[in-house]
């Protein structure tokens, strides 16, 4: 139970966090507070992360209760993800490391170009914990955060909330470099990429991670609005 703690209480956060962001969100599915019911809550696997199986009924659009029906969720946590962007010189800073989970799935490419991201810790903000897993994995301080399109990747298995942000950042050639705690055994390579390729990227199907393509295809739709907020309608020359 000790060596869980931390796990307990970063998923304590994430529910907070959970209840205080969709308070006031369009409501959806059928009407009434009392349109689900959790029945029991059981936990088969409790480790790094956890797998808890949540028998629950609810109301259905149509009308009426569903069976009690048995679901298993994933539960790890909400994380925070940051694509480094320098607007002046166009481009971003990604990472390269290896996923276990494409390995899992027999990928013959385990190996990812992602944006730096980790786990929420307990007694941070999302906004913190990007921060802090930018210098980690990059050794890049980031000047400003805009908040980018944050999403449940895939609600349907996963209790896990990503909060996704373009990071305003110096990027001159010599930034890139390793990075990552050897203590958590991460072995990362960041590299710099100009915006426009990381679109062509995306739109070619190349970027396989889900949260780095999605903040690629917002910052594409949205890079002239963050340029006008910033003063700077268009990339410049670096004295």
């Amino acid at each position: 139970m000790r060596a869980r703690l931390p796990l307990i209480a970063a998923w304590v956060a994430s529910t907070l966090r959970a209840a205080r962001d969709s308070r006031d969100l369009p409501a959806l599915g059928p009407a009434g507070d009392d349109r689900l019911q959790v029945l029991a809550v059981e936990e088969p696997y409790a480790e790094f992360f956890s797998v808890q199986e949540i028998t629950l009924r609810h109301r259905r659009h149509r009308g009426g209760w569903t069976p009690e029906v048995l679901r298993a969720v994933f539960v790890s946590g909400d994380a925070a993800v940051v694509l480094p962007w320098d607007p002046l010189r166009d481009r971003v800073l990604l990472i390269d490391q290896f996923r276990a989970g494409p390995a899992a799935r027999g990928d013959r490419q385990p190996w990812f170009w992602e944006a730096p991201a980790g786990r929420v810790d307990p007694t941070e903000t999302p906004e913190q914990a990007v921060l802090r897993e930018a210098i980690e994995e990059t050794g890049l301080a980031i000047d400003r955060l805009i908040p980018g399109p944050h999403n449940y990747p895939s609600p349907g298995l996963l209790a896990e909330f990503l909060y996704l942000y373009v990071g305003i950042a110096d990027l001159p050639d010599d930034v890139a470099g390793f990075g990552g705690l050897d203590t958590e055994n991460e072995d990362i390579r960041s590299q710099l990429l100009p915006r426009a390729e990381l679109t062509r990227m995306a739109l070619a199907g190349q970027v396989r991670n889900g949260p780095l393509l999605s903040l690629a295809l917002w910052l594409e739709l949205n890079q002239q609005k963050i340029r006008m907020e910033l003063g700077q309608d268009k990339p410049g020359l670096i004295p």
